[in-house]
C-alpha cells in the first residue's frame, strides 16, 4: 500500500496533462484526415468483435483466440452496446503506453526525446487511427509499449503488473503469446545476472510460448479449418499481402496434401530460398507503409514521414546500441518479423507497428540528438561570428 502510494505522489500530473492534449488534438486529427465518423469506429474485423461480445459462453474455436479482447468489449457493453466504453477503455491504454513511453524515451535520451516520442506516438495518423477503432491493434501496441517500459524499468516492484500485462497479452490475440515471451524474456536478460539463471528461465518461457501456441492453434489436417493450413494455404498461394491476389507471387507446389504444421515446416525445408522472398516480400510492405489503393498525397506524406521515422530511429539506434533498451527492442522486434514473414503483410500496415512501435524511442532520441546538434552549431555560429578580424555579434 505504502509503495503503491509512493507511486501516485511521483506521478507528473502536469506531464499527463500535456499528453491528454496532444491525444486530442491526434484523435481530431485522423477524424479530420480520414473522415472518421463519430467516436466508435466499426467496419470489417469489429463485427467479428461485436458478434463473439454477444454469444460470451459459447464462443467458437476462433474467437477463443481473441477472448481477452471480446471479453473486454462484452463488459463495456454493460454501458452501452455501441462500444463507446471500449474506446474509453482503449483510450487510457493510449494514455498509460504514451506516459510510459515518455518515461522510457527520457530515461535513455533527454525529456525532448520523450516529446518527441510521445509526440509520434499521439499524433502520427497511421499509428492514431486505430485507437477508436472496435479491433485489437490500439491496446495491443499500447501493451507492447507497457512491456517494454516495465522490462527496463530499474525498480524492484517492476515484475508485479507484468504477469497482468503479460496474461492481457496472451489472450488479446494469437500473436500475443510470442510477444508476451520476448517481454518476460527481456525482463529476465536485463534483471538477472547470472548466466545459468538467463539461460534457464528463457528456455522455460519459450518452451512454453511453444507448447501453449500449439495447443492454442490446434491440430493440423487437411480441411483447411485450422489457423495454421490458413497460413500454409496462402503461403502456396503466394499471397504476399492478405487478399490482394495481384501481389502473389508464384510459389512451388507441395507434393502432397497435407497442411498441418509439420508438412509446413517440411515445405519451408524444401524450398528456402522461394519462403525467403515472400517472407522478405512481406516484411517490406509492411516496412514501407506505402499502398496502391492510397491517395498520392497520403502515399507521398507516409514516404516523407517512414524515411525520417527509419534515419531518426538509426540514429537513436547507434546512440544508445550498447544500452538495455536496444536489446530489450532487439528481442520484442524479432519474433513479429518472423511472424510477419511467415503468414503475411495486411491491408493498412497494421502488422508492421507490432514492432516498429518499440522503434519510437530511437526515434525521440535520433531526433533530439540532431536538434540539439543544430542548435548548438547556431548557437555557436551566433555567438562568435567574425566580421573581417572583430568578434562581432550578429543584429
Amino acid at each position: 500500500m505504502f509503495r503503491t502510494l509512493q507511486i501516485i505522489r511521483g506521478f507528473n500530473w502536469s506531464k499527463f496533462s500535456l499528453i491528454l492534449v496532444l491525444f486530442l488534438v491526434g484523435q481530431v486529427t485522423v477524424s479530420m484526415l480520414f473522415g472518421l465518423p463519430g467516436i466508435v469506429i466499426s467496419r470489417g474485423d469489429s463485427f467479428f468483435y461485436f458478434s463473439g461480445a454477444s454469444h460470451i459462453a459459447e464462443l467458437s474455436p476462433f474467437e477463443r483466440l481473441y477472448a481477452g479482447y471480446i471479453f473486454l468489449l462484452h463488459f463495456s457493453q454493460i454501458i452501452s452496446s455501441s462500444g463507446i466504453l471500449m474506446v474509453a477503455i482503449q483510450s487510457i491504454f493510449v494514455l498509460v503506453a504514451a506516459y510510459a513511453m515518455f518515461s522510457l524515451a527520457e530515461e535513455y535520451g533527454d525529456t525532448m526525446a520523450g516529446w518527441i516520442s510521445v509526440s509520434f506516438y499521439l499524433l502520427a495518423p497511421m499509428l492514431s487511427q486505430w485507437t477508436r477503432y472496435i479491433l485489437t491493434e490500439s491496446i495491443f501496441y499500447s501493451l507492447i509499449i507497457i512491456g517494454l517500459r516495465l522490462a527496463t524499468l530499474k525498480v524492484s516492484w517492476s515484475y508485479l503488473p507484468m504477469i497482468p500485462v503479460a496474461m492481457l497479452l496472451i489472450t488479446l490475440r494469437p500473436n500475443g503469446i510470442i510477444i508476451a515471451c520476448a517481454v518476460l524474456s527481456t525482463y529476465v536478460l536485463i534483471k538477472f545476472f547470472r548466466i545459468s539463471t538467463r539461460i534457464s528461465l528463457t528456455v522455460l518461457i519459450w518452451s512454453f510460448c511453444v507448447f501453449f501456441g500449439v495447443l492454442l492453434l490446434g491440430g493440423g489436417g487437411v480441411s483447411g479449418d485450422s489457423v495454421q493450413s490458413s497460413i500454409f494455404e496462402r503461403t502456396i498461394e503466394g499471397n504476399v499481402i492478405y487478399g490482394v491476389t495481384e501481389l502473389n507471387v508464384r510459389m512451388p507446389q507441395p507434393d502432397s496434401i497435407d497442411r498441418s504444421n509439420l508438412a509446413y515446416v517440411t515445405y519451408i525445408l524444401e524450398n528456402p530460398v522461394a519462403n525467403l522472398k515472400i517472407g522478405m516480400l512481406r516484411l517490406y510492405w509492411e516496412l514501407k507503409q506505402i499502398r496502391p489503393w492510397y491517395s498520392t498525397s497520403l502515399n507521398l506524406f507516409l514516404l516523407v514521414t517512414m524515411a525520417s521515422f527509419y534515419s531518426f530511429s538509426f540514429i537513436g539506434f547507434i546512440r544508445t546500441w550498447r544500452k538495455d533498451l536496444v536489446k530489450a527492442i532487439a528481442i520484442l522486434t524479432l519474433p513479429s518479423v518472423v511472424l510477419i514473414s511467415l503468414t503475411w503483410a495486411i491491408w493498412e500496415g497494421r502488422f508492421g507497428w507490432w514492432f516498429m512501435v518499440t522503434w519510437i524511442p530511437l526515434f525521440g532520441i535520433g531526433m533530439s540528438a540532431v536538434v540539439d546538434m543544430i542548435y548548438r552549431r547556431i548557437n555557436r555560429t551566433a555567438r562568435f561570428q567574425i566580421v573581417g578580424n572583430k568578434l562581432q555579434l550578429p543584429r
